[in-house]
């Protein structure tokens, strides 16, 4: 075998490293690109909507409606974030998840609608079509809006730092020092990392 002929397999063998490599370095910044990827802005009224304030504890300093998509992957995140903060503030948080539903759909076997019936402090309301979360100016899942007892506009945003990952963030920082009364009655936003609720293509 000619010193030619040896070098060829080498040179081939280094090759497909090479692609390999990028390949997984071209991967790897996708994700971290979609992870940290905030989703469209909230659009909240300042005064709680009328339709929604039967839902609202005027007993409580906040009231907090998320948005959730049933088969958002992410949400699974702002979900563990909730019952952290009610853990930590039991009589100050109000929580109520508007799962988004078609017509006919059941939703009693649905993780989300579970873990939102099992929460203390927390209810899961069935959102046809979407026509209540709509109504919060939201298009994330995720997506929180907070209102006080006198249904004034605190909050609008998410409780994550990126999709899928609960943990420390500005939008628990913000609602902590909301529900117990230390913040500014200035509004409060954050990003929403999360799927969208109108576009099924952007599930994971």
């Amino acid at each position: 075998m000619t010193e030619e002929s040896k070098r060829k397999p080498k040179s081939a063998l280094l090759l497909v490293a090479t692609l390999w490599l990028g390949g997984i370095g071209a991967g790897s910044l996708a994700l971290l690109d979609h992870e940290f990827a905030a989703g469209q802005p909230n659009e909240a009224p300042v005064a709680l909507p009328a339709q929604l304030a039967p839902f609202a504890s005027p007993q409580k300093p906040l009231t907090l409606f998320m948005a959730v998509h049933p088969d958002c992957p992410c949400t699974g995140a702002s979900l563990e974030q909730v019952d952290r903060l009610i853990a930590r503030n039991p009589d100050s948080i109000q929580v109520v998840g508007l799962v988004r539903s078609a017509p006919d759909a059941e939703l009693r076997d649905n993780s989300y609608w579970k873990r939102l019936q099992a929460m203390p402090h927390a209810r899961a309301v069935a959102d046809i079509d979407g026509e209540l979360a709509s109504l919060l100016g939201t298009h994330v899942s995720g997506a929180t809006i907070a209102y006080d007892p006198d249904g004034h506009l605190r909050f609008q945003g998410g409780m994550t730092a990126s999709r899928g990952h609960a943990g420390p963030s500005r939008g628990m920082d913000d609602l902590e020092a909301i529900a117990r009364q230390l913040a500014p009655l200035d509004l409060c936003s954050t990003p929403t990392f999360g799927c969208s609720l109108e576009n099924a293509s952007d599930l994971l």
